[in-house]
């Protein structure tokens, strides 16, 4: 009778840790197939380009990264548009994100970091349509064309 007993609880060990071997695979495997992971909330991030109309966005020496954080309290944006601080409104609706209308400081800027503002803040205006893929937020025009991609992260 003891030998049953102890066959019967080696088989139930067994069992579970193959269980709890598979439950961790599983797990392992959603989180690289990104399934198990929760999507980045829109509002409350802080986002950066990475890319505007298809163009790399590179880092400027001695100045800030351009960037945007949305918040929902009041439907507002605020962010850095490469030379100017910028804020105003956006809307949400089930094509996505819309920003406007928009106001900047007007400080004095001459350069790559006025291109990239301008390049930044066309690129917001224009803006008709939005999907996060993974830390990554697509933003669209009325013609479905790609006009920036953003990356989730941390402010500098």
């Amino acid at each position: 009778m003891d030998r049953i007993a102890r066959s019967f609880n080696i088989i139930v060990v067994g069992i579970v840790l193959l269980l709890g071997a598979c439950a961790q695979t599983g797990a392992a495997t959603a989180a690289k197939s990104g399934t198990a992971s929760a999507q980045i909330p829109l509002a409350g991030t802080y986002w950066h380009p990475i890319e505007i109309d298809g163009s790399a966005v590179t880092a400027i020496a001695g100045t800030r990264q351009p960037h945007f954080v949305l918040s929902t309290e009041n439907s507002s944006v605020k962010g850095f548009a490469g030379c100017n601080v910028f804020s105003g409104k956006f809307t949400q609706s089930a094509d996505g994100v819309r920003f406007g209308p928009l106001i900047t400081t007007r400080m004095a800027c001459q350069g790559p970091g006025n291109e990239l503002e301008a390049r930044f803040l066309k690129a917001l205006e224009a803006t008709t349509a939005s999907r996060i893929v993974g830390d990554i937020l697509e933003l669209r025009d009325a013609s479905s064309a790609l006009r920036m991609r953003l990356k989730a992260g941390e402010g500098n």
